[in-house]
């Protein structure tokens, strides 16, 4: 860690520009969410437009979303080629090009399941660390592909994302309308970190059952909320939050005095509880595995001076690395500088649109934010931020300006296809 270092030439007035500006949005946005909280009664339940997309267009959505997906595996593919000046079958170089940092272990996993010390290798008791539904999953299905691994997590990932595609179109619409629907989906496959939708993470899966427990919530459907919720935290911890969402879902519901109040709100607190049952699940599996309920927090400490720290923090250890390593192109543009634009952007876009948001989801990008950036040692922001499940809603309700879209999304899906580049080929994307 580099956060008592210290920089010739006044070099530090970055990192504390950037930790700055990141506790000042942060804090607007904050305020405003708390306003919106205090005035919770005059705020409308209703869905808005209340427009409901046929089946034609969810097919629509489908296609886009695994063309995409398909044409991002091509692009990587091509890309490894064109560098390294040869040209093998695609499927025989997509393990080379895929299965980096963290993707091996939860492959391994797959195969292996978890271990205790001694056990196996040396260090794989560590894999501890990584939450077990995604693993769980892929143990099934790599069954219907021979043992295939690989091809399971490929196959599970186009399944989680058509489905989160599809329920990130129809909670939008309901809201604001199919045009924004639309939009909000591109800017979801053109995220330049959408990259690890594709690779052999959980991201997929964690953004299909946020969205899933989102839109259960918002219907009204607290139950299965809960339960989507729950498998939501069995995925990543971040999961929990949506405890959250279905609370204020709830709150709401009671102020607005609908009928049924009482049934739903024992519903809705009866749905939040559930959620928190995916993550004690994790803990019993650490328990069963180490002997201890939290292990992993005790792992991710020792191994990887990991722990919950503070935004504020993380903003400015962000920038002292990046004054550090400007000359280290690898690490200066694959992960240095997309976390600062990522921690400077995303907290701006929620301070100056959250009033556009139902407040359940402002609250809850609130909270993924002050979580989400809080590691002691972050790596991979801008990874965490892509799976916010309302931030596409959120990009797509900045302006109405439709150059202002024209010029963005294709500046994204330009800056994809070059992070693609670094995570596949460079390999120097987390």
């Amino acid at each position: 860690m580099l956060t008592n270092v210290r920089f010739a030439d006044g070099a530090t007035w970055w990192p504390a520009t950037l930790t700055t500006y990141v506790v000042v949005v942060m804090v607007v946005a904050f305020l405003g969410i708390a306003m919106r909280c205090l005035r919770m009664a005059k705020e409308p339940t209703s869905a808005g437009l209340e427009e409901r997309p046929n089946r034609r267009a969810f097919l629509w959505v489908a296609l886009a979303v695994v063309g995409s997906r398909l044409l991002l595996y091509l692009w990587a593919w091509l890309s490894a080629s064109l560098s390294q000046g040869s040209w093998v079958w695609p499927w025989h170089s997509f393990g080379s090009l895929w299965v980096h940092w963290d993707a091996p272990h939860y492959l391994k996993l797959a195969e292996q399941w978890y271990t205790a010390p001694g056990v196996a290798g040396e260090n794989d008791h560590l894999m501890l660390v990584f939450f077990p539904l995604f693993p769980l999953l892929l143990r099934g299905l790599r069954l219907l592909f021979g043992g295939n691994t690989l091809a399971a997590a490929i196959a599970l990932n186009l399944l989680c994302n058509v489905g989160a595609g599809c329920l990130l179109f129809r909670i939008t619409a309901r809201h604001y309308g199919n045009r924004k629907a639309w939009l909000a989906l591109a800017y979801l496959l053109v995220n330049p970190f959408s990259l690890f939708l594709n690779a052999p993470y959980p991201e997929a899966l964690f953004l299909l059952l946020t969205l899933a427990a989102i839109d259960a919530a918002n219907q009204k459907r607290y139950l299965w909320a809960g339960l989507l919720g729950a498998l939501s935290a069995f995925t990543r911890m971040l999961g929990l939050i949506v405890l959250g969402v279905i609370l204020l879902e709830g709150a709401r519901h009671w102020l607005a005095r609908e009928q049924f109040r009482w049934r739903l709100c024992v519903r809705a607190l009866g749905g939040a509880l559930m959620v928190g049952l995916g993550f004690g699940a994790y803990l019993l599996l650490n328990w069963k595995i180490s002997g201890a309920p939290f292990t992993f927090l005790a792992y991710q400490r020792q191994n990887w001076s990991q722990q919950f720290g503070s935004f504020w923090n993380s903003a400015y250890t962000t920038g002292l690395y990046m004054v550090h390593d400007i000359h280290k192109p690898d690490s200066f543009f694959g992960t240095w500088l997309p976390q600062a634009v990522a921690m400077a952007a995303v907290p701006a876009m929620l301070a100056l649109r959250q009033n556009k948001l139902p407040l359940p989801w402002a609250a809850y990008a609130w909270v993924y934010l002050f979580v989400a950036l809080a590691p002691t040692w972050l790596l991979s922001g801008p990874r965490y931020l892509m799976v916010l499940a309302v931030l596409p809603v959120l990009q797509c309700l900045l302006t109405e300006r439709r150059w202002f879209h024209a010029v963005f999304l294709p500046l994204q899906a330009g800056l994809l296809l070059v992070y693609t580049y670094l995570y596949a080929v460079v390999r120097t994307v987390l």
